[in-house]
């Protein structure tokens, strides 16, 4: 399952930024529509300027897959970190408690 996680939006900029990278990486993640996650970190990531650097992480257990979702995303631009997991272990419960 691939996992997105936005960097470098700090909460009070979700509104009018990270909503919206959101919106566009859902819109190039069609092919993984029912199994992609996209996750919005409250995070302020900046070099040592202290200038803005926000990022994309990609998570996943599968590495072609990994790189396929990274290739997608390349095209807003952003710095991206790959990073492929060992393993993912999927609950039994979502978090509403309701059995899938």
């Amino acid at each position: 399952m691939p996992n997105i996680e936005i960097h470098g939006f700090p909460q009070e900029a979700w509104p009018e930024s990270a909503w919206d990278l959101r919106e566009k990486i859902y819109g190039l993640l069609q092919p993984w529509k029912d199994h992609a996650v996209v996750t919005i970190c409250d995070t302020d990531t900046r070099n040592l300027n202290g200038e803005p650097r926000p990022f994309l992480r990609v998570w996943d257990t599968d590495p072609e897959r990994a790189k396929e979702v990274a290739r997608q995303l390349m095209s807003l631009g952003m710095e991206m970190e790959e990073i492929v997991l060992t393993r993912f272990y999927p609950s039994q419960e979502d978090a509403l408690g309701i059995i899938r």
